[in-house]
């Protein structure tokens, strides 16, 4: 996306950030204060309201995401991919704790050159995709982050042994606002992450591709070039 149409994605987002705040704010104040007062349809009213504020904030903050991952090549820098990774499932351990996840991080991690950040929200997003759609019903959630070569080429993967994507949406969850029946059904989301991982990877001159099976589980496959001049990969079929 053009760094116009960022800017544009980013006016709209902010300025309807302040009135959801301030809706959502009431909402809570209204189920707190005045829930012993009110009868059970209004309640339940209300109830749908906040799902609803709360579903539309989601959407603003991935749009918010989304007007942040333009590249900024005055920003980049290289360091250890491990230590944002780490990061990221520290703050995601209460949910990793609750669904019982087995999160292990591989050996061989590399150093990329990119924008901190930016880095920071892709992997974010890949491994929260991991642990939402796991399976509600599985019995041995795990999620592999590690590194292979293809093409000479050092390449980061995600693996989950969760509900997949079939063949006929692989190409398509990386669409703004794309999701999977399967995907649906398992959780709610917004169809931003993706386009926004997938935005900030090509903007780092990378590519992002993954692979699934019909009896389950997802694997991401991230390279990004040490330099713009670094050359392309090929997709894996492995």
């Amino acid at each position: 996306m053009h760094n116009k149409e960022l800017s544009f994605i980013y006016t709209i987002a902010h300025e309807l950030k302040a009135p959801i705040i301030t809706i959502e704010g009431f909402l809570n104040a209204l189920l707190k204060d005045f829930s012993h007062e009110l009868p059970g349809d209004a309640k339940e009213y209300l109830s749908y309201m906040d799902s609803a504020v709360r579903r539309l904030k989601a959407v603003i903050n991935d749009l918010l995401n989304l007007s942040k991952s333009s590249p900024d090549d005055n920003k980049r820098e290289k360091f250890p991919i491990k230590d944002i990774i780490n990061d990221v499932i520290i703050r995601m351990r209460p949910i990793i704790k609750q669904k019982g996840i087995k999160i292990n991080i591989h050996q061989g991690l590399p150093l990329v050159y990119g924008n901190k950040k930016q880095i920071e929200l892709v992997m974010e997003n890949l491994i929260s995709n991991a642990i939402k759609y796991i399976g509600r019903n599985n019995p041995d959630p795990k999620v592999d982050i590690g590194a292979r070569e293809i093409d000479d080429k050092k390449v980061i993967f995600i693996k989950d042994n969760g509900i997949g994507i079939d063949k006929k949406y692989q190409d398509k969850v990386f669409d703004i606002f794309e999701r999977t029946p399967a995907g649906k059904k398992e959780s709610e989301g917004t169809g931003i992450g993706l386009f926004i991982v997938k935005n900030i990877i090509e903007g780092h001159g990378g590519k992002i591709w993954v692979e699934s099976c019909k009896r389950g589980g997802s694997t991401f496959y991230i390279y990004l070039p040490e330099r713009e001049e670094d050359g392309s990969i090929k997709d894996s079929d492995s």
